[in-house]
């Protein structure tokens, strides 16, 4: 259907008509459309954030950032897709001055698609790694889909800003208009050291403070506002019981390369806490023919970990356990959350720092609600 034509339908060059059914024949086209008017209107600076994890996190620490200066408009939770993307859009009204929105891939195309009806006039990169490889097929593809969004943003004149300690986007050192990041935010401002332990929290505050320096705010106004940050619920917060253990929620999601970083962050709490380590460990799904490889491949890291407690939730996991049966003092495998959380009331005692890292469809909440009910609900503090 012709832009013009919807476009006059609804009058959107004016007040938006009321009480009007408007027939079409594809509603995602049609608010897609919509949504690109929207785009087109506005005369502000677009933040587009893309990468196969951290993209939330990334979003909600540089909205947060640039809040301090400007009225933002971000994307709302994880809505990153379709239908998600469109709906952010929407909220580009007059009051907005500057927006920050995610963008998700599942498919060949799908970057392409977004970053054209986003627009971004900075684009950021969080990460590289094994996502949907049920339909992206390879890491190479998901580097070159992922990348799109770059290239969208300097075919427009803009920046891109990126990890330098990511292997697939350290590629890009040299390209014209892509900056690369250090992972410590103290690295770009002594100012800048936000109270987050987990490497790849901080890696996600760099990031989103190189953007809010590139808009010109300073390491003194920011700083403030670092203080403040946690992460989205199941992504990587903790939160400490009664008895003394520490619970690291980082449930939301999880793939091959956030699954890895997850593991080294929570041996390093565990360290420094001076506490053991419990691991309960979900399946990574959407990972397609290369499912199987891609958990095998976790073995040499779980058998040198240290955990005492090492729990395997889903099909994928638990096909490990013969090969890890020297890994953890206590092994055990479920064939689901709901198994695992029948047996959870004492994961946490004694005092332990717990780890919780699975793909979002093995909703391994219900063992953390079992645990500790209420805690898998709430906003996790840094």
């Amino acid at each position: 259907m012709a832009e013009r034509g919807i476009g006059a339908r609804l009058n959107l060059d004016g007040t938006v008509a009321t009480g009007r059914l408007v027939e079409v024949e594809d509603t995602h086209a049609a608010h897609r459309e919509i949504a690109g008017h929207f785009r087109r209107r506005f005369a502000g600076p677009v933040v587009g954030v893309g990468g196969s994890s951290g993209k939330t996190t990334a979003k909600e620490f540089t909205a947060a950032l640039l809040a301090a200066r400007f009225r933002v408009a971000k994307t709302q939770a994880s809505q990153n897709g379709e239908l998600g993307i469109p709906r952010t859009l929407e909220q580009l009204r007059q009051d907005v001055e500057l927006a920050v929105v995610e963008i998700g891939i599942d498919a060949p195309g799908d970057m392409a698609r977004h970053a054209a009806l986003v627009a971004p006039d900075i684009g950021v990169l969080t990460s590289i790694g094994e996502e949907h490889l049920n339909l992206l097929g390879s890491i190479e593809e998901v580097f070159r889909e992922e990348v799109m969004l770059f290239d969208v943003v300097r075919g427009r004149g803009g920046v891109c800003f990126a990890p330098a300690d990511d292997p697939w986007l350290a590629r890009l050192a040299g390209d014209a208009g892509v900056r690369l990041v250090s992972s410590e935010p103290r690295d770009l401002h002594p100012e800048l050291d936000p109270p987050l332990r987990s490497p790849y929290l901080r890696r996600n505050t760099a990031l989103a403070c190189a953007v809010a320096l590139h808009f010109g705010l300073r390491p003194e106004e920011m700083a403030g506002v670092l203080e403040t940050l946690s992460p989205p619920r199941g992504r990587g917060g903790e939160l400490r019981l009664a008895g003394g253990s520490v619970l690291l929620l980082d449930h939301y999601n999880a793939n091959p390369s956030s699954m890895r970083a997850g593991l080294a962050a929570a041996e390093a709490r565990a360290g420094e806490a001076g506490l053991p380590l419990h691991l309960v460990l979900g399946d990574m799904l959407d990972l397609g023919a290369e499912t199987r490889r891609l958990h095998d491949a976790l073995i040499p890291e779980l058998q040198h970990i240290g955990a005492q407690r090492l729990w395997l939730v889903g099909e994928q996991m638990s096909r490990l356990a013969g090969r890890l049966t020297e890994a953890a003092a206590e092994l055990r495998a479920f064939p689901d959350s709901e198994a695992a959380a029948a047996a959870a009331a004492g994961l946490g005692s004694p005092p332990a720092v717990v780890l919780f890292k699975g793909s979002r469809g093995m909703a391994l909440e219900r063992v953390i609600e079992r645990l500790a009910p209420g805690i898998a609900c709430r906003k996790s503090p840094a």
